[in-house]
């Protein structure tokens, strides 16, 4: 997007933070982030984050944001309105919203688990062993609820007592921040940080990685620091202790290919749990050309899953999925709710439904385990 260091210089000026852009080291590495935008800025992160101190990264990734928002021209309006209006700050305090219930969603179609909300807990005066973050599409998206009922299933077998936030979980900010709204990021974010301090929250559990990235590694600079891992690491986590056996079962000898979403891998370097949990069910684990760290990005991150993709020889997400379908798999394994949307999606396209399925990690083993 940016060809050299003195194109940047007429984006730079005028901005809230150019005093801290003086440095060429900085002004390079600004470069690089812009000519990443979407998911590819993860791992150009990666690569350059340690070369600079804490504040210097930050205010990067500031003036990063605010340049895309608004100097690039990127639309972003609809991130806007589905961060404001569909998944307010405060869920709770939209009048014109549905009520947000998971607990009741899953109480309806499975009324043998039980999903306390941490007001509940707290108004019993019992605190969870870990709190579990729903996040907007295990919440809203008809698809993602699935994987929401399939993890609320396993926690309950295996007996871990876990809240929800219910109505007072917000959208953690990921999509603003990703798309150039820091204000409305921080809003959210500080929004959540006191509904979890008020709770005392130690340890999150979530099934997004864009809400665990989001969680782990921008909270702390706002005060809100949390144990949070990822469901893929917990599966594991349970399968070696022992609590959940899963040897055979529906995916015995069944050839599994996995897509690692970017968030899970580039930006935090989680690759094997996901695949500890397939091998745990006796299924042929068969990699995509492209996986682990060289692995393609499904298309949504990066704030992407709410604008129009630009235009291109090829959809991001139909290059993905051919190289899934070329394994010969006929399970695409997903650990992240916009690859989900984004693979089923590519299996539609190739008219592969009747013969291809896309499930996330909790559905795998709850399918296996009989949930």
């Amino acid at each position: 997007m940016l060809e050299s260091v003195e194109l940047i210089e007429e984006f730079i000026e005028g901005v809230e933070y150019s005093t801290y852009m003086d440095d060429l080291k900085l002004r390079l590495a600004l470069v690089k982030l812009l000519e990443n935008i979407g998911e590819a800025t993860v791992a150009v992160s990666v690569e350059i984050k340690d070369e600079f101190s804490e504040i210097e990264w930050r205010t990067l990734k500031t003036v990063r944001n605010i340049l895309i928002h608004e100097y690039f021209g990127i639309n972003y309006d609809t991130v806007w309105d589905s961060v404001t209006n569909h998944v307010p700050p405060l869920k709770a305090n939209n009048p014109t919203y549905p009520q947000y219930e998971i607990s009741l969603t899953i109480m309806t179609d499975t009324p043998q688990y039980k999903v306390p909300t941490m007001a509940e807990m707290a108004a019993d005066g019992e605190s969870p062993e870990i709190l579990f973050w729903v996040g907007c599409a295990g919440s809203f998206d008809d698809r993602s609820k699935k994987i929401t009922v399939a993890f609320v299933k396993i926690l309950n077998k295996v007996g871990i007592k876990f809240a929800v936030l219910g109505t007072e979980e917000s959208c953690t900010g990921d999509p603003a921040r990703r798309a150039g709204n820091e204000f409305l990021f921080q809003m959210q974010a500080m929004a959540n940080i006191q509904v979890l301090d008020m709770y005392n929250v130690k340890k999150i559990v979530t099934a997004c990685p864009h809400c665990f990235n989001t969680l782990k590694n921008e909270y702390p600079e706002l005060g809100g620091n949390y144990e949070v891992i990822h469901h893929s690491v917990l599966l594991q986590q349970l399968i070696d202790e022992g609590r959940l056996k899963v040897e055979g079962g529906a995916f015995k000898g069944r050839k599994i290919t996995f897509h690692d979403s970017c968030y899970l891998g580039r930006a935090n370097g989680i690759y094997e749990a996901p695949r500890h949990v397939i091998e745990a069910l006796d299924a042929d684990l068969t990699e995509m050309k492209r996986s682990r760290a060289r692995g393609l990005c499904c298309g949504a991150g990066g704030a992407q899953m709410f604008k129009d993709a630009e235009p291109g020889r090829k959809e991001v997400n139909i290059e993905r999925i051919e190289e899934a379908l070329s394994t010969g798999a006929d399970t695409i394994a997903v650990s992240c709710p916009f690859c989900m949307v984004m693979m089923t999606d590519g299996v539609k396209n190739k008219d592969k439904e009747d013969s291809v399925r896309v499930l996330d990690l909790a559905e795998l083993i709850a399918q296996a385990e009989g949930l």
